[in-house]
């Protein structure tokens, strides 16, 4: 088994031996495994523009 981060509660899932599905025991959360690769590639995608639109904010920036 492979670990996972929930996308529905943040916390630790479990992809199968077979890679077609996430399981999360604390929200028993069920998706297949290529609806996952989507949302989390959503997320990320979402994270690096809020930060790129937070930039300007820096202190640090140059």
């Amino acid at each position: 088994m492979l670990d996972a981060k929930c996308p529905k509660c943040d916390k630790m899932a479990e992809v199968n031996d077979e890679m077609t599905e996430v399981n999360c025991s604390y929200c028993l959360t069920k998706i297949p495994y290529d609806d996952y690769i989507e949302i989390m590639k959503e997320k990320a995608l979402n994270m690096g523009m809020e930060f790129h639109n937070t930039w300007d904010k820096n202190p640090y920036s140059f």
